[in-house]
């Protein structure tokens, strides 16, 4: 992406605003940069330059054919480092893998391994990326700032065993209204 002459104006751009959006003070929630992951990686210096790239992991499941029980689970990677609008486009969603079978994966993480491999070594620094527009090379630093998954992706990759459907969060509470039998 960063040697797309027409993509790069705006990457650069958006990362720019990001970096300054997460040294200002916290004004309520607006998009990723707003987080607490961004604003601490952006003070400890991870993210130094407008060229750093910031991603999402997510897994979901589909169902290929209904009656032949064909499920593939893609683990999708979207660049956050774009405006919005752009973050939906092709261009912005990278899938590393789509996970094959009959069924769900055995083993989830023999598929992510491989994945995490090389985004440490994106967070470590990649020597002589070409960015369109400028001389010379640049050091490409990519981090990880969000994994998200559905219900059974999450229960997988947790080892989760059961859940009782009166408290969906696994990791706070959350609140909500109470309607006859649902919340």
């Amino acid at each position: 992406m960063l040697a797309d002459p027409e993509v790069v104006p705006s990457m650069t751009a958006a990362m720019t605003e990001a970096r300054a959006a997460a040294k200002a003070p916290v004004d309520g929630v607006g998009d990723w940069y707003d987080g607490v992951k961004f604003r601490e990686a952006v003070a400890a210096g991870l993210f130094d330059t407008d060229s750093c790239v910031a991603l999402g992991i997510s897994m979901d499941g589909f169902e290929v054919w209904r009656q032949r029980g064909c499920q593939g689970w893609p683990i999708v990677a979207t660049v956050l480092s774009v405006h919005p609008g752009e973050r939906v486009n092709n261009v912005a969603q990278i899938i590393p893998v789509v996970t094959p079978g009959p069924r769900q994966p055995v083993d989830v993480e023999s598929f992510l391994h491989p994945i995490a491999k090389e985004l440490d070594e994106m967070a470590k620094g990649i020597d002589g990326i070409k960015v369109a527009g400028r001389d010379g090379t640049s050091t490409l630093h990519a981090y990880v700032l969000q994994f998200t998954t559905d219900m059974p992706n999450g229960d997988k990759l947790l080892n989760a065993k059961g859940h009782n459907g009166q408290c969906p969060g696994r990791f706070r509470e959350f609140f909500g209204v109470r309607v006859k039998k649902r919340h």
